[in-house]
């Protein structure tokens, strides 16, 4: 991929000029884009399909699926989805999104003033309600972290959005999730552990980042692995440092420090839900008092009144079964299929998989519990070893993996 290239989707045939390069991962690249008809800027995601296996592409696949049914106003909109064959017969899959204009992790990196008590809750208000959202739907993000929100600017304040799915995983109620999964300083006690978790893993992420939104220091900062897991094994509450008392008024300060206590609480029973915390944030911003808040009325607020908001129903899979679009209608109107268009030939190399075997592999052997990595990295230095974490499992992997754990 190169500036000034054009890429064309062969759903919409919306063609897009590349602008620069704004980011990249092991099997992707971020884009800034120009839709060419809209003269609107867009974030063009390149997957690299034909470097994946099969459980890796049905991963990417499985992004695309679920982001598409995503509609709330702290989620990175998703546009369209096509798969790009290059030049050199390599096969992409293409994401399109909204652009934002940085992640919230180089935006801390930039910038390091304060924020003020009103764009501060105005941050943790649009994290946790994009989480309500998606706990809501059962969706657990399981990757939350400065590096996956992005800042916007609307009517001279910044607001957050949360953006990449491809971590996430859709769980039924009264299940419990295994894979330890995500981005190790953000992942909560029992991810760790290997205890099982559930939609509160998110709210413990959540609370890492509110902490560092709110003292501009990162809660584990510096931490490699095993002194992140040593740390949590002695963790009852986060320490806040003594500068936030002079930036803050005392008042405030005691009201963000004991929600965010509540958020990083280490039994997961005890931290409050994401609506929760959403309306404890907007009783907060609409009150006129200095009082402190009575936290012993948490478990009996009324349920907050929230706007309902834009659900996809009905998303179209076109007919080759691999390309997504959206197709918004009002409620009013019925929904009908578009046209079908000529189908895309894409010819996908076949990759020989290998067979799933009993023996976990090297990425595969991050299901140990805290106890087990002391055991295993016992009288090693800290530098002494390398712990990779494997993201992007799909749900048959994720569910031998769990089988091998009970």
């Amino acid at each position: 991929m190169e500036s000034e290239q054009v890429i064309q989707s062969s759903i919409t045939q919306t063609q897009y000029k590349l602008i620069k390069n704004i980011g990249s991962g092991t099997y992707a690249q971020c884009w800034s884009a120009l839709n060419i008809e809209t003269n609107i800027q867009v974030c063009l995601k390149f997957v690299d399909y034909y470097l994946m296996d099969e459980n890796q592409q049905e991963s990417a696949r499985r992004e695309a699926q679920l982001h598409v049914t995503l509609l709330n106003d702290c989620i990175i909109r998703f546009l369209e989805t096509f798969f790009h064959s290059t030049d050199s017969g390599q096969i992409m899959l293409v994401i399109v999104m909204e652009l934002g204009e940085c992640s919230l992790d180089s935006y801390l990196a930039e910038h390091s003033s304060y924020f003020s008590p009103q764009q501060l809750l105005q941050f943790v208000q649009d994290i946790v309600q994009a989480l309500r959202y998606l706990h809501a739907r059962e969706i657990i993000h399981r990757d939350l972290s400065t590096k996956n929100l992005l800042v916007f600017s609307q009517s001279n304040q910044l607001r957050l959005k949360i953006c990449d799915f491809g971590v996430s995983t859709a769980l039924p109620k009264s299940h419990l999730a295994n894979t330890q999964i995500g981005t190790p300083h953000t992942m909560s006690p029992e991810i760790f552990d290997a205890q099982g978790y559930d939609e509160r893993a998110d709210i413990w992420a959540a609370g890492c980042v509110c902490f560092e939104l709110f003292t501009r220091v990162a809660l584990f900062k510096g931490l490699n692995y095993l002194a992140l897991i040593k740390e949590l094994e002695k963790f009852t509450e986060p320490q806040f440092p003594t500068s936030t008392e002079k930036v803050y008024s005392v008042m405030f300060c005691a009201f963000v420090m004991e929600l965010i206590c509540l958020m990083l609480k280490v039994d997961p029973k005890q931290r409050p839900s994401a609506k929760q915390i959403e309306l404890l944030i907007k009783k907060k911003k609409e009150a006129e008092t200095t009082e402190f808040w009575d936290w012993h009325e948490l478990n009996h607020l009324d349920e907050p009144e929230i706007d309902v908001e834009e659900i996809n129903k009905e998303v179209w899979i076109d007919h080759d079964g691999e390309n997504f679009t959206v197709n918004s209608v009002p409620p009013s109107q019925p929904f009908q299929k578009p046209p079908q268009k000529e189908k895309l030939e894409i010819k996908i190399p076949e990759v020989k998989q290998k067979e799933v075997v009993e023996t976990p592999t090297k990425q595969q052997k991050k299901g140990l519990s805290i106890s087990e990595m002391r055991k295993q990295y016992k009288g090693k230095t800290s530098k002494s070893f390398e712990v990779e974490i494997f993201t992007g499992l799909s749900p048959e992997v994720e569910e031998q993996m769990n089988q091998r754990k009970k």
